[in-house]
């Protein structure tokens, strides 16, 4: 397979694979870390990428310490190139595993002279890389404050030869009131804001016309996930009860203001080749997600519920969108006779119930869809943390398998597509529809155009590109 040009956050500028086992990365000469103690701007070789992998996949707590198909190997092959080794060929491994998750740290500041973690990556103020910014600042709770490497590597691919980052600084205001963050961008004390809902938009837009803004689907998409494997919702009648009570087109046009997405997990939109539009679905599966609450109330009287059920749902109370959410979900549930408490609790003790699966009845929560299609489908597998319906098919978990063995993409993305719409005919978790969010920018604020973040996780890189211009 010909070298394929990689994200060159980490230092890596191509990457090849010459067997499914083995990945091999080429790193670009001539970058260096920042010039602070104890890496002193010294050149990013092949060793620093050997420690930081392997770190990843070893260190208890870190990202991939629990993957199951870690690396046979990580070789440092010359001072410019690292080989990988795997038993077992694996296509998330590359653009999801280690692309998502791995950032490239100084060799010094993983382990010390006699090889044991130095735990000097634990204090933000040795924070180390190749990157546009230096982390200068830290304020828990406050705010990050980044300020311009100078020595960075990368110059302007749309203005030839413009060093880059244009700006001195990048200050990151973490401001929990909402209606304080709204204000701020107003007054103009902030370059940029995403995240916002439709109604604060049309806010926005008529006491601030001069903001420019554009409209993004949210990747993070809301479902209610029960315990599949205790009553009363082992029974798929219950769940297929639950998911035909709500009226989605509804709950679009009153919670998101008309704009969302009816449909969205598990593949997303934009992956077009494995997503499947709702009118293309078969019958029985939209029949799942359509609102007929006539069709729900039989369901639950043929599963032996025609008394009712009574249930909870858990929710972070500190979460507006779970809150307003949950309240919708009551009402349409209370009218096919599923009375449903809301357990609000503090965001510590809600994940911990969401993550040890000890809640009673089901818990609201949202699903981050993946880069790697077949990642998102981890959330049913039957040893993955996320299981939160605490899902046991073994025809799934075989099929993920095969997804991840197969080499050919085209292939792959048909498994996916199938997979998707046989996870959707389950109803393992209740689907609720995805919002459309606003990102608004000041309009001096130039060569962004509103992206709040590039790939996965990249969410300073696009202000590299970006400058301030208040001219008149």
């Amino acid at each position: 397979m010909n070298d394929i040009p990689s994200d060159l956050r980490t230092g890596i500028s191509t990457w090849s694979l010459p067997d499914p086992q083995t990945i091999v990365f080429k790193i670009k000469p001539g970058l260096h870390f920042l010039n602070k103690p104890p890496v002193n701007g010294r050149e990013l070789v092949a060793d620093d990428v050997v420690t930081s992998v392997n770190r990843l996949f070893s260190e208890p707590g870190a990202w991939l310490y629990a993957y199951a198909n870690k690396p046979v190997s990580v070789t440092a092959t010359d001072k410019y190139t690292v080989t990988f080794k795997f038993a077992s060929f694996d296509p998330s491994l590359l653009h999801n595993r280690i692309s998502e998750t791995g950032f490239i740290v100084p060799r010094e500041l993983v382990k010390g002279a006699d090889g044991k973690e130095n735990g000097l990556l634990r204090d933000w103020h040795n924070a180390n890389g190749t990157g546009a910014f230096m982390l200068k600042d830290y304020v828990s709770g406050s705010s990050i404050l980044l300020v311009k490497n100078p020595d960075y590597w990368e110059t302007d691919p749309l203005h030839t030869g413009n060093k880059l980052p244009y700006v001195d600084e990048v200050k990151v205001l973490i401001i929990p009131d909402l209606n304080t963050a709204l204000s701020a961008l107003r007054a103009g004390k902030i370059d940029q804001m995403s995240g916002i809902t439709l109604q604060d938009a049309l806010s926005l837009k008529k006491t601030s016309p001069e903001l420019k803004n554009g409209t993004y689907l949210s990747n993070s998409v809301y479902a209610a996930w029960p315990n599949d494997q205790i009553a009363p919702f082992n029974d798929i009648r219950v769940r297929r009860a639950l998911s035909m009570a709500i009226d989605r087109d509804q709950l679009i046009k009153d919670l998101y203001s008309g704009i969302g997405e009816k449909l969205a997990l598990f593949v997303y939109p934009s992956q077009s080749k494995a997503y499947t539009p709702f009118d293309q679905l078969p019958a029985e599966t939209k029949a799942n997600y359509n609102y007929n609450p006539d069709a729900a109330k039989k369901l639950l009287a043929d599963a032996g519920y025609t008394t009712g059920i009574k249930t909870q749902i858990c929710i972070d109370v500190a979460d507006p969108t779970l809150q307003d959410l949950s309240a919708q979900l009551k009402g349409y549930w209370d009218k096919i006779g599923v009375q449903v408490t809301i357990d609000a609790q503090a965001f510590a003790t809600y994940n911990n119930i969401r993550y040890s699966k000890t809640y009673n009845g089901m818990i609201l929560s949202g699903w981050a869809n993946a880069a790697a299609l077949w990642n998102n489908f981890d959330i049913f597998r039957g040893d993955h943390y996320s299981n939160w319906c605490n899902v046991k098919d073994s025809y799934w978990d075989t099929q993920i398998g095969k997804v991840a063995a197969t080499l050919d993409e085209n292939t792959r993305y048909q498994m996916v597509k199938d997979l998707n719409v046989y996870c959707l005919n389950q109803v393992w978790a209740i689907i609720t529809p995805t919002m459309a969010l606003n990102v608004f920018w000041q309009p001096w604020f130039k060569g962004v155009e509103g992206i709040f973040y590039m790939g996965i996780y990249h969410y300073f890189k696009p202000f590299s590109y970006a400058w301030i211009d208040k001219t008149p």
